[in-house]
């Protein structure tokens, strides 16, 4: 971030009319461009991790030979890997988009109000700012514990699902008869969309209700 706005402000410096401050903003936009530039990629090989994670645990319960295993194994080593390095990238973008976002912001009350942005202060000890900032650290949280909740739901429909074709239909136990696995991935897209809906709306109606209260 602050390289960004480093290399931004000395690019101000070679325009009349821009400041140090409006140069930098766009050097950490551009920094920010850079890395979402590349979202596709980096959400391929986080991606990959889960899915050579579940390949590796069908290869270990259908009895594989020990040299697919072994294959599976690397390749579980190296999606491990990957979903460390995607964490990291996520991390950064997601903040240097939400300083971009809260600069959009504040440069655009700057404008309606006929006042320089550096003159636009935010007094973090006044009550409705307080309340924003415990309101929007709470959001994660609560995003967390709807989405875990729905993959609970999600996995009790399935071995029921799992349970009642165990027990209607002849012969799988003995494994005579093949199961319904359309119905099993039916049950998991249906709870896991209805599930998501609100942990999908909050972030967008949460900042609205805020905006709107205080």
């Amino acid at each position: 971030i602050l390289i960004g706005y480093y290399f931004g402000g000395l690019f101000s410096l070679e325009i009349e009319g821009i400041s140090w401050h409006e140069g930098g903003v766009y050097g950490t936009a551009v920094a920010t461009m850079g890395m979402l530039s590349v979202a596709g990629m980096i959400l391929g090989m986080d991606g990959f991790g889960p899915i050579v994670d579940n390949a590796a645990g069908i290869a270990e319960m259908s009895g594989e030979e020990k040299e697919m295993r072994d294959r599976m194994d690397a390749f579980d080593a190296a999606g491990n890997t990957t979903k460390a390095l995607t964490k990291g990238y996520a991390l950064g973008s997601a903040g240097l988009a939400a300083l971009l976002l809260f600069q959009a912001y504040l440069t655009d009350y700057a404008r309606i109000a006929g006042i320089p942005p550096l003159e636009v202060i935010v007094d973090i000890v006044r009550p409705e700012i307080i309340a924003a900032l415990f309101i929007g650290g709470l959001l994660p949280f609560i995003f967390s514990a709807y989405a875990i909740r729905a993959v609970g739901k999600a996995a009790f429909k399935v071995v029921e699902e799992v349970r009642r074709q165990f027990r209607d239909i002849p012969g799988l136990m003995e494994g005579s008869a093949k199961p319904d696995y359309s119905k099993c991935v039916d049950i998991s897209t249906l709870w896991a969309q209805k599930e998501m809906i609100i942990p999908g709306i909050m972030p967008v109606l949460v900042p609205l209700i805020v905006g709107f209260i205080f």
